[in-house]
């Protein structure tokens, strides 16, 4: 009889440890300011090339680097410590806008102001966002809602111009660049672009009547709209596919859109959560009854490096959901009981859980409750339907240790 070999001792602690800390692993993380965020109030995310995690919040900015928080504010070098939104420059530069106070810009660990303090006209700051097709120089869009945009231009000397196109009308709710550099502007009358210095509305077919809040541009050239109770995808000069919300009592007013990398659209409804609709299907996921989240707001989206979701919500912090289908099924997602007992996966590959006054079966995203035989425990019923599994299971690690030892 052979001893079992060092290596295979260690692959098999590895790979049980493994299971242990993958069990281990919470399916998302919730920061406030109490964990060190400057504020509970953030407006926007951003991460670096570096890696970093900036969130600009109503308290000043934050840098997170995985495991600690760092704050800055007016005592730093910041305008004001209300950080409306982030943007990094072509050189890895972060810029800052500070609403009532411009832009401030970060660079080589120093906090500076982008602008002069004075301008023709007051500079109220809420958006800003870079040209990233540009070759020649820097381009940086910024404007505020129902304001102008203006457009600073940034040569490699660091002289600086800025052009206004102006709105008010149309009221301006949001601002972005398509990928093939068109610049496109979502209003309360509908949807605009600029031409000679001034915004002239678009003819978009299948576009309803109404304001549209926000929009986000896509690679394939077409961009997703925000309007009330719908998010709409446009290429082109038409509307090429419609996505309803969810009703909720109220004005539905989709204000923030986000895809992922995976394709899956979530959105936001003004002070009525959120919700994701996944790559490929039909059934929108109410994403904000998920985190106790139905009645507040979202206010901004963002996909880290490692493929993790966060999301801020207003005076709440924000969350890292850090597996995106790693799923949180409660009774609004169909259990009997969010007591749960046990939980197995069956040989079918179907989950099902055992609560507190029922069992359930899994069918897609929802749980459904099944019958059991009155006349036996829900745990030894539950047992029943998986000890011809565990039976097998069993035999095999057996026969995989027995093997072992016989070598």
């Amino acid at each position: 009889m052979k001893i079992v070999s060092r290596s295979a001792v260690t692959i098999l602690i590895f790979f049980f440890v493994s299971i242990l800390l993958k069990a281990q692993t919470p399916p998302f993380y919730h920061y406030t300011s109490n964990e060190g965020l400057a504020s509970s109030t953030v407006f926007s995310m951003i991460q670096d090339r570096g890696g970093f995690i900036w969130f600009g919040t109503l308290g000043g900015l934050t840098r997170f680097d995985g495991k600690n928080f760092v704050s800055y504010g007016v005592k730093d070098g910041l305008n004001s410590n209300s950080i409306i939104n982030l943007a990094e420059g072509v050189n890895g530069e972060l810029f800052a806008a500070t609403y009532e106070k411009g832009i401030n810009v970060i660079k080589n660990g120093k906090i500076l102001n982008y602008l002069p303090k004075s301008t023709s006209e007051p500079f109220h700051v809420a958006n800003i966002f870079i040209d990233r097709k540009r070759t020649e120089g820097q381009r940086l869009y910024a404007y505020r809602n129902a304001g102008y945009i203006r457009i600073i231009d940034e040569t490699k000397d660091g002289i600086k111009s800025i052009l206004t196109i102006k709105g008010a009308p149309p009221t301006i709710n949001r601002a972005n660049l398509l990928e093939d550099g068109t610049l496109i502007v979502t209003a309360k009358e509908g949807l605009f672009k600029p031409e000679n210095g001034v915004l002239k509305e678009l003819t978009i077919e299948g576009l309803p009547e109404g304001p549209v809040f926000c929009i986000t541009p896509l690679k394939d050239g077409s961009y997703l709209v925000g309007m009330t109770s719908m998010v709409l995808r446009i290429k082109g000069n038409r509307v090429i596919e419609k996505i309803i919300s969810p009703k909720t009592t109220g004005t539905n007013s989709v204000v923030e859109i986000f895809r992922d990398s995976g394709g899956n659209v979530w959105f936001s409804l003004m002070n009525k959560g959120f919700f994701m609709l996944p790559n490929g299907g039909d059934s929108i996921i109410n994403m904000g009854a998920k985190f106790n989240l139905t009645e507040a707001h979202i206010n901004n989206y963002l996909e880290d490096k490692e493929g993790n979701i966060w999301f801020s919500v207003h005076g709440k912090g924000v969350y890292c959901l850090n597996n995106l289908y790693l799923s949180i099924f409660r009774e609004a997602d169909g259990l009997s009981n969010d007591n749960i007992n046990s939980i197995h996966r069956l040989p079918s590959g179907r989950i099902i859980a055992g609560t507190f006054n029922g069992i359930n079966i899994l069918e897609g995203d929802k749980f459904k409750r099944i019958s059991t035989d009155a006349s036996t425990a829900m745990n030894e019923y539950i047992l029943l339907l998986v000890v011809s599994f565990l039976s097998v299971a069993f035999l095999i690690l057996a026969s995989f240790f027995l093997s072992l030892l016989m070598r």
